[in-house]
């Protein structure tokens, strides 16, 4: 169980670090183009769900046996670790459209990178 939590984490810094890049790149694109706020939010919701689809696929194709809570632990954690960034930088969460939509596209994206990853 410890060795499947350890490569979950290994595999969550892994989404971190693509949508920080992700987002990193977003921010410049916003910054020198005329790009409305509501194409940068759904890119925003495409780079998360990106992101937490490359972790995923890579926890289940690491462990051993049972793909599905490897993934699942991963998407968990990257959504605790989003859900704490944005209450440090926001201090309060809105539980709202946006907040729904991001949760439930973290969740579905890691049962589906379960299931494609093995």
């Amino acid at each position: 169980m410890l060795k499947r939590v350890v490569q979950s984490l290994k595999c969550t810094l892994i989404s971190i670090i693509i949508i920080f890049v992700l987002v990193f790149i977003l921010a410049v694109i916003s910054y020198t183009t005329g790009i409305s706020n509501s194409t940068l939010t759904v890119c925003v919701y495409l780079s998360a769900i990106f992101s937490v689809l490359i972790g995923t696929l890579i926890s289940a194709r690491i462990c051993d046996t049972k793909p599905l809570i490897s993934s699942l632990i991963t998407g968990l954690v990257f959504y605790a670790v989003i859900l704490g960034i944005t209450f440090i930088l926001k201090h309060n969460i809105t539980f709202n459209t946006h907040f729904f939509a991001m949760s439930a596209g973290i969740f579905a994206t890691s049962v589906l990178g379960a299931i494609i990853g093995k």
